[in-house]
């Protein structure tokens, strides 16, 4: 395992922090984040914490990761809390051993003078149901929002923040975090917002006594919970499959910002108390069902001119949502999975508990301590525009068990049966042997087809000597003139045959593109 050490390069409205291997010093990445506006230096605190706090879960499989800039004591213990909390659970969900080591080199005290909170809110705001039905029960609540928009990575749009994760060393990068556990380990990966934090802190980059506001985010029931696992020697709670996301987490981060002089400082989910068949049930009311149809869900509709690709994840969960809520078929080409993967589609052991054990969800408001404190007044909101059902939900047990996850996994490959017409998702012609994405594909060995390159197999293809993934080149040749040309992949996985050394890899031919 790697020793990484991590440095800081500030930069008037910008900041990047460098990870290299403590020997040889070779560069393995860099986290880059920008903001429209001049920051304060207590914003420039709270988003170093909070970036920090990224890196740290990010490379949590190398042996020890030493921050190599000063950070307040707030800021370390904040790190600490929060890196303690994620780790636990990413420890028993992958099979981990253990992870990193944080090492600080320098603190200091915090001399903040404390500012009160505002009336208003920040909301992060993605134009995606959950943002968008934040928006419109705040403006039911009278609530003076202030919007913030945030790009990532190769979405180089003018908005007012920007993060970007660049990969100097794609081979070392993979040893260091869950993709390549992933690959290595053959179990199932569903960890996603480790940058969730930065997202916060970002609003709070140029914090003044005039702008100290609470926060708002779009988080509903399915993500704020901790589950109990039920193991056979002992019970344990962890969070749920993207614990940065819930309540624990959410306090964590409040308790910091609090700490750092924002009196009172509160973050607020309107949706805390809606699974999310009920937030696409409010959202129709309050609009309409072709409203909610329009919204971006697909993860690959960029790729796609757009368009609803129906078999990535999300898709097949908006699928499934869509069936049970409205009782539509929203895409007539691509069949709804029937399989028993509930958690991992939704992304929530707490939503297989919830769906197996509970009725008329989308009509009702699932009531906890967690969507209790989350939702503050916004109960009474929803109350004001719906009629809903209340629900107690006390402790959500499970016996998860990544093995078991893995044979429900495998099971989506008979939920194919043939009855896809890959010819109507794709302007290119599909080869008969291959199939689009589907969830979780790497874990059922599918023969790969991406409905743009028509290439197959499992096995990742990654250029080595390119420094990012977003620019990564596959040389071609068309079968029929034996013209030599070079693809430029924008931010894609792409998969070869065989498995093979890079040289000969790169030497392979596509042959099904044309």
């Amino acid at each position: 395992m790697l020793r990484l050490i991590v440095k800081e390069f500030l930069g008037g409205n910008s900041v990047v922090y460098k990870v290299y291997t403590e020997i040889g010093k070779e560069e393995v990445s860099e986290y880059f984040f920008q903001s429209r506006y001049n920051p304060t230096d207590r914003g420039i605190e709270i988003l170093r914490a909070a970036i920090t706090s990224y890196i740290a879960i990010d490379n949590m499989l190398a042996h020890s990761i030493t921050f190599d800039y000063k950070l307040l004591q707030p800021s370390i213990d904040y790190i600490q809390k929060i890196y303690k909390y994620v780790s636990k659970s990413y420890i028993y969900y992958y099979s981990l051993e253990k992870c990193s080591e944080l090492v600080f080199t320098e603190s200091g005290h915090s001399c903040f003078i404390s500012i009160s909170m505002k009336n208003g809110a920040y909301l992060g705001y993605s134009g995606g149901k959950d943002s968008t039905l934040c928006k419109l029960l705040a403006e039911k609540n009278n609530e003076n929002l202030e919007y913030y928009h945030m790009s990532f990575d190769s979405d180089k749009s003018n908005k007012d923040y920007h993060l970007e994760k660049r990969v100097l060393n794609q081979r070392i990068n993979e040893s260091l975090t869950f993709e390549g556990h992933e690959m290595k380990s053959n179990l199932f990966v569903s960890h996603q917002a480790d940058d969730i934090h930065v997202v916060f802190a970002a609003p709070y980059f140029n914090v003044n006594e005039r702008s100290n506001k609470r926060l708002l985010v779009g988080i509903p029931w399915d993500n704020i919970n901790d589950v109990i696992i039920q193991l056979p020697n002992n019970t344990d709670k962890v969070g749920d499959f993207v614990p940065t996301e819930t309540y624990t987490s959410l306090k964590i981060f409040e308790q910091y910002m609090r700490a750092m002089g924002l009196v009172n400082f509160e973050i607020v989910s309107p949706i805390a108390s809606l699974h999310s068949y009920g937030v696409y049930k409010i959202l129709s009311e309050l609009r309409s069902v072709n409203f909610v149809k329009s919204l971006e869900s697909c993860w690959y509709s960029w790729l796609y001119k757009e368009k609803f690709c129906g078999t990535c994840p999300k898709c097949q969960r908006v699928m499934r949502i869509f069936k049970e809520v409205f009782n539509e078929q929203i895409s007539a080409e691509v069949p709804i999975l029937e399989v028993d993967a509930t958690a991992q589609l939704f992304g929530s052991i707490a939503t297989e508990i919830l769906l197996n054990n509970y009725e008329n969800i989308s009509s009702s408001l699932l009531l906890s301590k967690a969507s209790r404190e989350l939702s503050k007044e916004y109960i009474d909101v929803l109350k004001s525009i719906w009629k809903f059902e209340e629900q107690e939900i006390t402790e959500l047990v499970s016996t998860y068990s990544n093995k078991l996850t893995l044979d429900k996994i495998k099971n989506l490959i008979k939920g194919i049966n043939g009855d896809i017409d890959y010819d109507k998702l794709s302007d290119l012609k599909i080869h008969s042997e291959s199939v689009p994405y589907l969830p979780f594909e790497n874990f059922c060995e599918w023969n790969r087809s991406n409905m743009i390159l028509n290439c197959y197999s499992h096995v990742a293809f990654v250029n080595y000597e390119s420094p990012y993934k977003e620019s990564t080149i596959i040389p071609l040749s068309n079968r029929d003139t034996n013209k030599k040309e070079i693809l430029y992949l924008p931010d894609i996985d792409i998969y070869l045959p065989v498995k093979n050394s890079l040289s000969n890899v790169i030497s392979t031919s596509i042959e099904h593109l044309y």
